[in-house]
């Protein structure tokens, strides 16, 4: 028996219906991700994400994601990853305070910012 990567999309609906923290998916996710060749990981990819759900911020969050691992990745972007409506309308700022928020700002990666998105520069990083 061989080990099967989820999709972003199949991966998205443990969030949507709240079976387990957006995080948790997210890590397990690029765990996968990271560790797949270049056709298994535009695989997980090319499904689209739904346009509406519960957990609207991190639906944005993960196609920022999907967007971010295509450029660093030289990934074909899915053509749904383009779609203007996976955008917040309030900013988001993962991390509290004021000293953080200047460095969200200018830190975080762009397919996050111009999605109202503010993390940082690391935010895809696994250990």
């Amino acid at each position: 028996m061989s080990y099967y990567r989820k999709t972003c999309a199949e991966a998205f609906q443990l969030v949507d219906k709240k079976i387990q923290a957006p995080s948790i998916v997210l890590g397990d996710f690029l765990d996968d991700f990271y560790s797949a060749d270049t056709k298994e990981r535009q695989r997980m990819i090319d499904s689209p994400l739904p346009l509406k759900s519960e957990q609207w911020a991190w639906l944005v969050y993960f196609v920022a994601a999907i967007d971010l691992l295509c450029f660093r990745f030289n990934l074909i972007r899915p053509e749904w990853v383009g779609n203007p409506n996976y955008h917040l309308r309030e900013p988001w700022f993962l991390f509290d305070g004021w000293r953080l928020r200047a460095w969200q700002l200018i830190a975080t990666p762009v397919p996050f910012k111009m999605r109202n998105i503010f993390t940082g520069d690391n935010i895809l990083t696994r250990v």
